[in-house]
């Protein structure tokens, strides 16, 4: 029988603050509350909401120079087996400067050597050009190493980022452990939700949800909807739908725009399950650390993105059926999937819909995760 009875977990924030870590953290954390004792340690700068069967305790600040205080004296006295840190260097300090979290987490371990330690790396450090990332990566490497080293096992948001951790330390636990979505699965009608966005039944929605990330490439998104809107049936308009995210000056010609600008959990995945295509090419390629996608796929919509060297394997399940994917290098290979998810698509079909929530359900779901959570965590300690 697992040893593993009580886990803490700790988090820079939580809803109703808009943090994707943070709304990551609160569906796992009930998840794992259904058959754990689980408390949640988080900072008290904002309001927090009630998470069911979970305990929270908002110990610690964001600001000052001891702000990590609270936390260290909160996790000297924790009766978790388990404390897993949600890291993100940006999440901890300014520019990803977070030393002082380091240390915490050194000393915690010093002082409770019965608790097994891990981190849930959501993103390591810096990696993108420039002499300005550069410099960010040269303290935010050291951050990440002194994390791992400091941990008992390590968990990250894709494969890619596992695998080059366990190539230079081959002796390390290191697994990979996807995001879920961070929305409840939509439940509305969706003749309902479409007449609240003035969006005919017979139209055929694009979409994107949220907002400018420097990976996202907009530009590409522009240009797959108007590829689409050409290739349309002249009976069927096509329409662009922005759920969720900040504001973005959208260039497409002849095809109506909607943005919802912030909303709800309940009326964003509302919003996203009304759409017939959810375009979401990334730089690096679509992984398994991108929250939009699962946001799409746990509500049966298909997705056209791109592969690119932060792809993970589990992508190929649904190639070209439900999830349609094109290099992130190659322009003419982005028309070639857009053509492809478009003359697959074009017609609504639910045995494939339920085919995309299947997918999701055995990858991506909240149970599926925290499974796998807790079976690496239990391997640990029964050790």
């Amino acid at each position: 029988m697992s040893a593993l009875r009580s886990i803490d977990l700790v988090v820079q924030a939580l809803p109703p603050t808009h943090d994707a870590i943070g709304e990551y953290t609160a569906f796992l954390a009930c998840e794992l509350g259904k058959g754990l004792d689980v408390r949640v340690l988080t900072n008290c700068d904002h309001p927090i909401d009630t998470l069911d069967g979970v305990r929270i305790d908002p110990c610690f600040s964001l600001q000052g120079k001891r702000r990590f205080f609270g936390l260290l004296q909160s996790l000297k006295k924790t009766n978790a087996n388990a404390v897993v840190l949600q890291y993100n260097p940006f999440a901890w300090g300014n520019r990803g400067w977070a030393p002082d979290l380091v240390r915490v987490i050194r000393d915690f371990k010093i002082r409770r050597p019965d608790v097994t330690i891990a981190v849930m790396f959501h993103e390591t450090y810096m990696m993108n050009p420039g002499f300005r990332s550069w410099l960010m990566r040269q303290y935010q490497r050291r951050q990440f190493q002194s994390l791992c080293s400091a941990a008992h096992i390590c968990f990250f948001s894709t494969e890619l980022w596992a695998r080059e951790y366990r190539e230079r330390d081959p002796q390390a636990l290191a697994f990979h452990l996807p995001v879920g979505a961070n929305l409840p699965v939509s439940a509305a009608d969706g003749k309902e939700t479409r007449r609240r966005w003035r969006i005919d039944e017979n139209d055929f929605v694009c979409g994107v949800f949220g907002g400018a990330h420097p990976s996202r490439m907009l530009p590409w998104i522009e240009r797959a909807v108007v590829q689409i809107d050409q290739q349309r049936n002249s009976e069927r308009r096509v329409v662009f739908f922005h759920v969720g995210g900040e504001p973005i000056q959208w260039s497409i010609p002849n095809v109506p725009v909607i943005t919802t600008g912030r909303l709800s959990a309940d009326e964003a995945s509302d919003a996203i399950a009304i759409m017939d295509l959810l375009i979401n090419p990334f730089s690096d390629g679509i992984s398994t650390r991108r929250g939009s996608a699962m946001a799409a796929l746990q509500n049966g919509v298909p997705l056209l993105t791109t592969r690119g060297h932060a792809t993970d394997s589990v992508w190929d399940q649904q190639s070209d059926k439900s999830v349609f994917l094109s290099s992130a290098n190659s322009e003419d290979n982005w028309q070639q999937a857009t053509q492809k998810a478009w003359k697959k698509i074009k017609t609504r079909d639910p045995i494939r819909q339920e085919k995309i929530k299947q997918f999701y359900r055995a990858n991506f779901s909240w149970p599926v995760i925290g499974k796998a959570l807790c079976g690496h965590l239990s391997d640990v300690i029964n050790v």
